[in-house]
């Protein structure tokens, strides 16, 4: 009887395994085995009542903070995010501003726009030199704010049509993903000489649906085009174009990829009904995946969006209210 319950104990474990892709770790996993020539290491979630506002300079506004400073709101609907060095800006749809992590000093800020006296509910952001840019659901603005949570200056995007859902910069521009109208909106970052690449279509210069984007150090950028299940790769210096990935069911298939970044040679994309993030190279080949759907870590509920800074993966797991940061480890 013993041997019959173990036997049916190591059938169901290899079972799991063979279906998800995962095996549960007691400490910091790295997933998959070898020979796989990459793997992925939990590192862990980032809690936001952690953070405290930033510390103050004078006694003044120590004495200000201490009996006025208001509550900072939770992180409720995680969404699109950058980092740049310390810094990272998670916009958060739920409570209509930027959450600005200093994740060196353990502060943060939060950030928000109002249009004669209404909440604007962010979307997505860019860290540009010291600068976070900001895109709304709500508006057609760019608002832009300093690291101390001041708006600079904001920058109206005109067409009526718009639905803004992605933002990235290269090379001094800014890349806009404009879902409604079905094609990615380029600018200088004085908002100025717009260039329209793609429209609606399935074909390699074109797009159904697109979310996010991304760019490499090579003039690509990367857009998962969502309703078409694929990414698109779009060198913007000698206009190549490739698709990556293609609809199913299957490890290597797309069903709604979502936010997107690339390291190194790897693309990574999420796939927000999968509940997973799928690893290619930049030729399209399908390396590897990780993640399901859950509470616990390496587990993910409706993830938006995903950025990189050297080896660390910091990815917005929307319905969790969390954020989850992995590393890529070259070697074991």
């Amino acid at each position: 009887m013993a041997n019959n319950r173990r036997n049916t104990t190591i059938t169901v474990l290899i079972s799991l395994f063979l279906l998800t892709g995962t095996v549960l770790y007691a400490q910091t996993p790295i997933w998959p085995d070898s020979p796989a020539d990459k793997r992925i290491q939990f590192i862990q979630s980032i809690n936001i009542n952690e953070f405290e506002n930033p510390p103050s300079k004078s006694l003044f506004h120590k004495l200000k903070n201490f009996f006025f400073a208001e509550l900072l709101p939770p992180l409720i609907k995680p969404m699109g995010l950058d980092i740049d060095g310390n810094i990272l800006a998670v916009a958060d749809a739920a409570t209509a501003g930027i959450h600005l992590y200093d994740l060196k000093n353990n502060s943060r800020l939060f950030l928000t726009y109002r249009i004669k006296n209404s909440l604007q509910s962010p979307i997505d952001a860019v860290i540009i030199d010291k600068e976070i840019y900001v895109i709304y659901s709500t508006c057609r603005n760019i608002a832009i704010f300093n690291l101390e949570g001041e708006i600079v200056k904001t920058l109206p995007l005109h067409s009526e049509k718009s639905r803004y859902t992605g933002i990235s910069e290269y090379n001094n521009r800014l890349f806009l993903v404009n879902t409604a109208e079905h094609h990615i909106l380029s600018l200088n970052l004085e908002g100025e000489d717009p260039i329209i690449l793609g429209r609606r279509g399935k074909g390699a210069d074109e797009m159904n649906y697109p979310t996010f984007l991304t760019h490499d150090s090579k003039g690509n950028i990367y857009i998962s085009d969502s309703m078409n299940f694929r990414l698109l790769r779009w060198n913007i210096l000698d206009n190549i174009k490739k698709i990556i990935g293609k609809r199913g069911m299957m490890s290597g298939q797309l069903n709604r990829p979502k936010g997107i970044a690339v390291y190194k040679d790897i693309v990574l994309v999420i796939d927000a009904s999968f509940n997973n993030i799928q690893l290619y190279n930049t030729e399209g080949d399908f390396l590897m995946h990780f993640g399901s759907f859950g509470t616990s870590n390496w587990c993910f509920n409706s993830p938006t969006d995903i950025c990189v800074e050297n080896d660390l993966l910091y990815v917005s797991d929307t319905d969790n209210k969390r954020i989850q940061v992995f590393r890529i480890c070259d070697e074991k």
